[in-house]
């Protein structure tokens, strides 16, 4: 039933039928995907790329072992707004389907894994931020714009700790946020994300990583890192 709604959003049969199991079971292994819908392991690992560069999974490093899993349908609405209807017509029914995870830990990959985590920022009032150079401009481009502009919409306060730099300054002209500044030397190619109770470490890269943390106790102390650094650095 949802696969065909699915396959109507752009994903292939394949796609629809393995995305639609991580969110109705949680998360599983490559192998156990491919005897649940009788696929071989070449063609499943070829489609859990796919999902996993479109941002509609990440996974858990289980020792050597990857453990896949379902991001938030509303990842579908960003993906391809284009489709927006069809959609919020689903996506209620979907996140019904969806079992919550036990795990803490999921890795995204690449710029759409990316979006898939200011998507979830866009539905909160408040974050923080920091560590950042000034990649996410540069390896974000126009998603960067867009970002602010939605952030700006839906007032969502930000306070970002940046490097001092020159090569800053569109970043700080464009952005909906307070800004604070440390030295270069202090800053490197990452950004970390802190909301709601959740830490995002990206690292920049010609394929950026995301490693997203939900802990409540470990967004606190991050935040409190934050806000010593807040306190005591320059504007």
């Amino acid at each position: 039933m949802y696969e065909e709604q699915l396959e109507k959003l752009g994903l292939s049969t394949n796609e629809a039928r393995i995305y639609s199991i991580l969110l109705a079971e949680g998360p599983m292994q490559a192998g156990s995907i491919s005897k649940r819908i009788n696929i071989n392991r070449t063609t499943i690992y070829q489609v859990l790329d796919k999902l996993i560069e479109e941002g509609l999974i990440g996974y858990i490093n289980n020792g050597k072992i990857k453990v896949f899993q379902a991001s938030s349908p509303k990842r579908l609405i960003s993906l391809q707004e284009e489709k927006k209807i069809v959609a919020q017509n689903i996506l209620s029914s979907l996140e019904n389907i969806s079992k919550p995870s036990k795990e803490k830990v999921v890795v995204y990959q690449g710029k759409k894994g990316i979006k898939t985590i200011m998507s979830e920022i866009l539905e909160c009032k408040e974050y923080v931020s920091f560590g950042s150079s000034g990649e996410f401009l540069d390896y974000m481009g126009h998603d960067f714009y867009l970002f602010q502009k939605e952030k700006e919409r839906r007032k969502i306060k930000s306070m970002v700790i940046i490097g001092e730099s020159k090569k800053n300054t569109e970043i700080v002209k464009s952005s909906y946020a307070k800004f604070k500044f440390i030295a270069d030397e202090y800053t490197g190619p990452t950004t970390i994300w802190i909301y709601k109770d959740k830490v995002a470490i990206i690292i920049w890269s010609e394929e950026p990583i995301a490693t997203l943390i939900q802990s409540e106790k470990l967004s606190k102390v991050y935040r409190s890192y934050f806000s010593l650094l807040w306190n005591n650095v320059k504007k």
